[in-house]
Order: C-alpha cells, then structure tokens, then sequence
C-alpha cells in the first residue's frame, strides 16, 4: 500500500490531498496548516516520497492505489478530494472509479482535452527527468517555489525519485484523455486554473462548466502552474469556501 498520513479529528470529514508530479505529501502541509478542523488524509503517489520504492506504472493503477488507501477510512466518513496538478489527473479519474465515496471534489492545473504543442511538453518531462539526476538543476528549479524551506524540501524529496518516475507519468498526463464515458464529474467540483497556464489547462475550468451544473470554474488571474504551492493561505480559503467540516 501507499505510504500515507491520516490525522486531524477523527470525527470531521476528511480532505483527501493528491499531490503533483516531482513533490510529495509534504507539499500540502501549510494548506493543512490553516484546515486543522478536517480530517487530513495525505498519501505519497508511487514513484514519491515514502512511496519511493514502488515503481510508477500509469494514472489508472495510481487512482486504483489511492482508492485503497480511501477505504482504510470508515464508509460513512465523509472525504472530500484535492488534487494539483498531477494529483488533479488521478482525482479525475477517481471520480469516475468511486464516485459513491467522495463527497465533492477541488482539482486545479489540470486539462481533459486535446493539449496543443503535445510532442514539446513531452519532451520537456524527458528533459526534467534528466535533471531530476543533476543537484544544482534541482536548486535552481526549487527558487520558483517562492518559499526557501518548500525549495529545500523539494530538492531534499527528489533525491528519491527515479528520473523515470517525472518522465512517464509527466508523458501520461501530457497524454491524458478522459476515459470513455466519464465526461462529467458525478459529484459537485470546482475546476481552477491559473491564467498563466498553457492554454489547454486554463481552458479546462469553464469548458467543464459550461457542459455539466455540478462543475464551478475558477481562473485565477496572473497564476501559473505552481500557484498553489506558492499561495497555500489562499489555497485552504478556497477548499473552506468548498467544504463544510
């Protein structure tokens, strides 16, 4: 199984956090910080973190493995979904796996169709896995964090993360399609996007809005694709504003 965390009052609902590519469950803890009413359940993705030593194989097999840790949860405990980025593709399909078990969802930087200059962004994540192998690369990257502690972090959980791991699941969600049939969330969602993000992803929010009554649309002007690691205070007002403990 996953290595997770759960903590916080075991009789509140519980938000479960999905973390991004190339981060781990530690990137959620000042959202967490300001969330202390709601349960908190933060699992490592594979390839991640405590979750290191198991291989990433593809987004479905990763949403199977999150669905396991969810159900060390009590059936009747409400779960409310997050997940950034990377996290946001495996929330999506997620929903369409167990829908009976989350209660309503946030997902932000994340895209359901066609993403133009796909081959680029492909080679972009053969490129990042590559720096994933040289130190004073990760350094560098880790100053657009805006955050020296974050920065420090994250250079500190790369060491264990296989450039195999950024390069395949980087591609998959390049790739990603939404699977046949699952073109609607069953459950009330709010879809964010930076205006700052590649067109396909900042697109996504009002393109779901627009075709399903449950889906709420947030842009948020002058963000790109990290904002939420760069902006946690702001990050937990919106998940309160979405979910009642």
């Amino acid at each position: 199984m996953l290595s997770f965390v759960l903590d916080g009052p075991d009789d509140a609902p519980a938000i479960l956090y999905l973390h991004g590519l190339g981060m781990a469950g530690w990137c959620w803890d000042p959202v967490r910080a300001d969330l202390t009413d709601f349960g908190a359940l933060v699992p490592d993705m594979p390839g991640h973190g405590g979750s290191a030593a198991m291989p990433w194989e593809t987004l479905a097999h990763t949403a199977d493995s999150v669905i396991d840790v969810v159900e060390t949860l009590p059936a009747g405990r409400p779960v409310y979904l997050v997940g950034q980025s990377l996290g946001a593709y495996v929330g999506w399909l997620m929903l369409g796996k167990r829908p009976d078990r989350f209660a309503r969802a946030v997902l932000s930087g994340f895209h359901i169709g066609h993403l133009r200059w796909r081959p680029l962004y492909r080679l972009a994540y053969v490129i990042n896995g590559s720096m994933f192998a040289v130190p004073s690369l990760l350094w560098l990257f880790s100053g657009v964090l805006g955050d020296p502690q974050a920065g420090s972090r994250f250079v500190e959980g790369a060491k264990v993360i296989r450039p195999r791991t950024i390069r395949r699941a980087g591609i998959q969600a390049v790739d990603f399609r939404s699977p046949t049939g699952l073109t609607a969330p069953p459950v009330p969602l709010l879809a964010v996007s930076g205006s700052k993000e590649p067109g396909a992803i900042r697109l996504t929010p009002n393109r779901l809005a627009a075709e399903n009554p449950n889906v709420d649309a947030l842009v948020l002007d002058g963000r790109d694709h990290l904002w939420p690691l760069k902006e946690p205070v702001r990050y937990s007002a919106i998940l309160r504003s979405q979910f009642k403990s």
